[in-house]
């Protein structure tokens, strides 16, 4: 909130006004959140440092040749998507704070003089990041689908 070389302003989010002490304490509130953020207070950020985490995701497919039924052939095959998820309900999940590989955590307003030597970045705060687990879709469970082929 006494940060020297920046400032905040007023904004509105969803018909809630923010005032700049309110965004000084939910980006103060938001570094102490992350390791990664926190670990890093009062540098330049090394670049990629603060990546979403690895996940590991794997799929199986068992297949199975059945003895000829009248001649023709048939198969019975079992896929198993996020196979992962399946051994444990921790795997296989992806860990997201955005949707893309980049988040702008503060938005610049305006500088706060012209004189080049002493302006700082008037900014915005507003935390929409979820840096916890939600399940995105189907992709983050496992599925077991089932099918059998027949050959002619």
């Amino acid at each position: 909130q006494n940060d020297p070389k920046m400032g905040f302003v007023a904004t509105t989010v969803g018909g809630v006004t923010l005032s700049p002490a309110q965004q000084a304490a939910l980006l103060d509130q938001f570094i102490k959140d992350n390791s990664c953020l926190e670990s890093q207070r009062g540098t330049i950020m090394k670049p990629t440092s603060c990546r979403n985490p690895m996940f590991d995701r794997f799929d199986l497919t068992i297949e199975q040749q059945l003895p000829t039924i009248r001649g023709e052939r048939a198969t019975f095959r079992l896929d198993i998507f996020n196979a992962a998820n399946l051994l444990n309900s921790k795997w296989g999940r992806i860990k997201s704070a955005t949707g893309n590989g980049n988040a702008s955590l503060l938005q610049v307003q305006s500088m706060s003089s012209t004189d080049a030597s002493t302006q700082v970045p008037v900014v915005t705060f507003t935390n929409n990041f979820n840096t916890q687990f939600t399940p995105i879709g189907f992709s983050q469970v496992y599925q077991i689908q089932a099918s059998l082929r027949l050959s002619f």
